[in-house]
């Protein structure tokens, strides 16, 4: 879709809408870069239309976005920081002549948002941004945040899907498929040792972001340096361990997610050493001894997850995730099963460089 110019003037921007392109490359929302001038001088926004079909309710997450960016806003002190613009009558979302919902942010110059890490330091700051970002909303005031997308990182009720599918077989599709559901149906206890934990209250809710991935994070492009977190719209209550398994997941990943030559994808431990040293240079002042207990089995269990919603997916027929052709989730779910191997074969390293990097500042 193009942009709207009408929306542009439902927004408390001064000037002339003089330019807007598509940005980014989000599969959920429609993002638009777009430029105004204003006596002589041009300035950049983000508009941002929400996919109402995923977020069924856009006022209520918007409100989500508001009490957050307000409160990181307040502890940034002056430091740049993502900003909300509000409407013409001072709501943070406008709804356009077709019922779509739209919201604008300033753009934050001078960043990047890279899809991967070009090098270690990038995925330091990374994880540190992600781990300070969890630090910052702990004190957020009010009641707890809506949940924009139920049990969204809820890997047990996961499973439980991928194994009714399983029993069903709708597609008749399981032949081909044997190897991968046997393997995860033997790694379901992973899943269910986090949920006992949560249960019992050692693992405490807090806010966390919920799609921790690096091209979520803005990088000062001349430091290097971490500015703020973006793509707030999955902030809700949840578990540390899935915003640093799933940061760890997509992050550590030798290969893209869709690698056939399975001989590609490993578990890179040097990436993984950067990101643990970045996130627990900001997390490990407020993180109880359970949730650092939970921080190795994070990335197997946010892995199994992917994979098993892969599957589910080529099984039922393709129904939710895009696809470039016949077997593409079920090459999904391989590349993440044998990133999950890798994982498994390296634990004891795992365990070694979180237990290094909590115990001492990095």
């Amino acid at each position: 879709m193009d942009f709207p110019r009408e929306i542009a003037s439902r927004f408390r921007i001064d000037g002339e809408l003089i330019e807007s392109r598509r940005w980014g490359d989000g599969n959920v929302n429609d993002t638009f870069l777009t430029t105004f001038r204003f006596k002589g001088a041009t300035k950049r926004f983000v508009h941002q239309r929400i996919n109402h079909s995923v977020f069924t309710d856009p006022v209520r997450l918007m409100e989500n976005v508001r009490r957050v960016t307000d409160h990181l806003i307040a502890k940034a002190n002056g430091c740049r920081s993502l900003r909300l613009i509000d409407t013409q009558e001072g709501n943070w979302v406008a709804r356009d002549d077709r019922g779509n919902f739209w919201r604008a942010y300033e753009y934050v110059e001078d960043t990047e948002s890279p899809s991967y890490a070009r090098d270690l330091q990038q995925a330091y700051q990374a994880a540190k941004a992600f781990g300070a970002f969890q630090r910052d909303l702990i004190d957020l005031p009010g009641p707890p945040l809506s949940e924009t997308i139920p049990e969204f990182h809820h890997t047990r009720k996961r499973l439980d899907r991928f194994a009714d599918v399983v029993a069903t077989d709708p597609c008749d599709r399981i032949a081909e498929a044997g190897e991968e559901i046997a393997f995860i149906s033997e790694r379901r206890g992973l899943a269910e040792w986090l949920e006992a934990k949560e249960r019992s209250g050692e693992l405490p809710r807090r806010v966390v972001h919920n799609d921790t991935k690096l091209n979520n994070v803005m990088l000062d492009r001349n430091t290097g340096e971490a500015v703020c977190v973006i793509d707030l719209d999955t902030v809700m209550p949840g578990l540390v361990a899935s915003d640093f398994g799933d940061l760890v997941r997509s992050a550590a990943a030798s290969a893209s997610e869709d690698e056939q030559d399975l001989d590609k994808m490993v578990f890179r431990l040097d990436v993984f050493e950067a990101l643990a040293r970045g996130y627990l240079h900001a997390a490990s002042s407020f993180l109880t001894p359970a949730e650092l207990e939970s921080l190795p089995l994070a990335p197997m269990v946010l892995t199994l997850e992917l994979a098993a919603r892969f599957l589910t997916d080529y099984l039922e027929g393709d129904p939710y995730f895009k696809i470039g052709y016949p077997k593409h989730n079920l090459d999904r779910c391989r590349a993440q099963l044998k990133l999950l191997a890798s994982m498994e074969e390296q634990k004891a390293e795992i365990r070694e460089i979180l237990e290094c990097h909590s115990l001492k500042p990095t």
